[in-house]
């Protein structure tokens, strides 16, 4: 049978445990399309976030913090002035995805979710 000591420490590792869990949301934006990008806009629930140029071939990283869950939206601007925006995606802390860029259309997967 479990003490009170016990049942306290095992509390208090759950809870060191889900504090430590990542708290970011992670956007890996790849080019695969004949065209640069000029920047890309990552719109979320609570801010912002926007990226530099990518050269085609190339990728980017776009991070967010987050505290709860969100939706978010790409919108990609290329060097000829068009734009192309994608589906919400549902994120949670520790999500990363993988956005490729193609054809003046942007599909989104799932990478990673967190370890809990």
């Amino acid at each position: 049978m479990w003490g009170r000591r016990e049942v306290i420490a095992a509390f208090a590792v759950c809870f060191a445990l889900t504090a430590c869990r990542a708290r970011i949301v992670s956007v890996t934006i790849q080019n695969d399309g004949p065209m640069s990008i000029q920047s890309v806009e990552l719109i979320h629930e609570h801010g912002r976030v926007v990226s530099g140029q990518i050269p085609v071939g190339k990728t980017s990283k776009m991070k967010f913090p987050l505290a709860g869950e969100t939706s978010y939206r790409l919108v990609v601007h290329f060097a000829d002035g068009s734009t192309a925006t994608s589906h919400d995606e549902y994120a949670e802390p520790g999500y990363e995805f993988l956005s490729r860029v193609q054809d003046g259309q942007v599909t989104t997967e799932l990478s990673k979710l967190p370890a809990y």
